[in-house]
């Protein structure tokens, strides 16, 4: 029997060292590895996803916490009018654009045995 369940956890400028030491306790695919380099600025928030499932067999139970993708969002809000101009040109996404919808998925990533099973979708 198996069963699972999905978190997804918010970390921001306020939470950095609850962030490195979740890093440092679960198990990362090779391919988001690039989280552990990721920093915090302005209105930057990195989302982790984490799945934990047990495996029941006979006698014994087997719990694996692993974290199966990532995100960055972005809230360009409080940014200064230059920093929005570069944040524009960097997602090609107008100003306006930008002001109407001041928030940003710029990063999405979910571990690669688990594409195409619904992790990514809401």
């Amino acid at each position: 029997m198996n069963s699972e369940t999905l978190s997804i956890k918010y970390y921001n400028a306020n939470n950095v060292s609850e962030y490195h030491e979740v890093l440092s306790t679960h198990y990362k695919p090779q391919e988001l590895s690039a989280i552990a380099s990721l920093y915090f600025e302005h209105n930057r928030t990195v989302v982790l996803m984490t799945r934990h499932y047990e495996s029941k067999f006979l006698f014994w139970r087997v719990d694996h916490d692993d974290i199966i993708g990532y995100c960055i969002i972005q809230d360009i809000r409080d940014y200064k009018s230059n920093e929005r101009e570069i944040m524009s040109g960097l997602f090609s996404i107008s100003l306006d654009v930008l002001k109407m919808y001041p928030t940003v998925i710029s990063d999405f990533m979910i571990a690669k045995d688990l594409r195409r099973q619904g992790y990514g979708t809401t």
